[in-house]
């Protein structure tokens, strides 16, 4: 299972407070989605666009974690100069590519909330930024530099949007991706695909050499998540594959 949001919030909000007062001010009004005193504290003081809370990640890369995407692009017009990272997950390729072009091992970079360029593109469903970030030489099979370990294909299979997901799958398939890796837990991507009800995408992944009888930490396959979220179509498949 791909770790949910608000734990990956609670880790990196968590440790020392913000440096300045209107820093905090500022990161209290991202969470709070006030476009308005957003904006308000940036016109006083531009600096804090660049500015990082105690896992580095910055106000744009805060506010996409949180969902609130307009608000991000709101700050982002106030960014001349984004990093690799946040463009990435704003999804702005010919940002990407031209940051790219300066360095090209900018690709397998790591941020310092502990996901590299293709992370970030593939959990906000980036898929041409994705591409872009594979074709550039960015390894598919990173996993997140904290203990969740979340590789891309994780984050993939996990995508709240159905098309995207199996587009995003299928993307780090072609680009060799290994299928069965497990990311905390024991969760495999097949195990995602079942429990969340995607026949197409557990049926790619199949295809790709993903083990229907791959356990979690706690001893349960893709078929017993199929059964118990009640995905019939899908414990039929993997009850097919498990023979």
């Amino acid at each position: 299972m791909a770790v949910p949001l608000d734990r990956i919030q609670s880790r990196t909000c968590s440790g020392e407070r913000p440096v300045t007062e209107r820093h905090e001010q500022l990161l209290q009004a991202i969470a709070g989605n006030d476009a308005f005193r957003v904006g308000a504290l940036l016109s006083e003081d531009p600096g804090l666009v660049r500015a990082r809370d105690s896992q580095g990640r910055t106000p744009i890369l805060f506010a996409l974690y949180l969902g609130h995407e307009p608000l991000a692009h709101l700050i982002r017009e106030r960014a001349p100069k984004p990093t690799l990272f946040e463009a990435a997950a704003l999804g702005e390729k010919e940002l990407v590519e031209t940051l790219l072009e300066g360095s090209p091992d900018l690709a397998n970079a790591m941020a310092k909330d502990g996901f590299c360029p293709l992370a970030l593109a593939v959990y906000f469903g980036r898929t041409e930024v994705a591409e872009l970030l594979l074709k550039a030489g960015a390894s598919p099979d990173t996993p997140s530099n904290h203990e969740f370990k979340v590789r891309p294909i994780h984050s993939a299979a996990a995508h709240r949007n159905p098309e995207v997901s199996l587009d995003l799958v299928r993307l780090l398939l072609e680009w060799k991706a290994e299928p069965n890796v497990a990311q905390a837990g024991g969760w495999t991507p097949l195990h995602q695909a079942a429990a969340q009800g995607r026949l197409e995408t557990a049926s790619l992944l199949l295809a790709h050499g993903a083990s229907p009888n791959a356990k979690t930490d706690d001893g349960r396959t893709p078929l017993e998540m199929a059964r118990l979220k009640k995905h019939a179509d899908v414990e039929g498949l993997l009850s097919g594959e498990g023979e």
